[in-house]
């Protein structure tokens, strides 16, 4: 068999590979979509942006700035965190940050994701358990820490 052939040959048994790769590659992606939508209905259930929008109303006048970050919704940047190599890692989270200035930039920054047991909360970095009471007792926790009250 002469090169050419040999090649086709290949060729031809690669085909269906490419082709499973492909439509494993799509049922991934629809399933990644599928856990995204329920991590942010999760974080929605929550009600973090509304508890923070009322700490901004109430404790800052409306002068602060709320923003809820959806990595994977955004066009600006590959979703998830730059590692020292200058790759994304992907992230399956959802963050909430008030921020204002007060003597120099402060801010509360809430995370939700999936965790090893179901799904985890911070805000600012500490672990919080997924109740109502417990994520109020920290907000206003992480809104004296920043202010040093």
């Amino acid at each position: 068999m002469d090169w050419t052939s040999e090649l086709r040959g290949v060729k031809e048994e690669l085909e269906p590979l490419r082709q499973e790769r492909e439509r494993q590659a799509i049922v991934e992606e629809a399933e990644r979509q599928d856990r995204l939508a329920e991590v942010k209905k999760f974080f929605d259930s929550l009600k973090i942006e509304e508890m923070l929008g009322e700490m901004n109303r109430v404790l800052l006048a409306g002068q602060g700035n709320l923003e809820v970050y959806t990595p994977w919704d955004t066009e600006e940047s590959p979703a998830g965190e730059e590692d020292e190599d200058g790759d994304y890692e992907e992230s399956d989270s959802v963050s909430a940050v008030l921020g204002w200035d007060e003597g120099g930039p402060l801010e509360i920054a809430v995370d939700v994701g999936p965790g090893s047991d179901g799904y985890y909360l911070q805000v600012n970095g500490v672990d919080i358990r997924l109740e109502e009471d417990a994520i109020q007792q920290a907000l206003l926790r992480a809104f004296r820490d920043e202010l040093g009250l």
